[in-house]
């Protein structure tokens, strides 16, 4: 299981932010989340590429890693 945390995300206006992870595994049933803290249970060993996009209702960010699950 691992665990992925996108609560550092701010706003300069304080604004509400919203979540959209994609975990990069497109076979899983549970790819996505739009919790600030998910989690995500890979079903095999490789090295996914996960993508956050942190959206204020008016601007979008977007950062994404790679990682590797063994």
């Amino acid at each position: 299981m691992a665990t992925f945390d996108g609560t550092l995300s701010t706003d300069p206006e304080n604004d509400v932010l919203t979540y959209a992870w994609n975990f990069g595994e497109p076979t899983s049933v549970s790819n996505t989340s739009t919790d600030a803290s998910p989690d995500h249970a890979y079903s095999a060993s490789g090295t996914y590429t996960v993508e956050l996009t942190v959206n204020d209702g008016i601007n979008s960010a977007f950062i994404d890693r790679d990682v590797t699950v063994e």
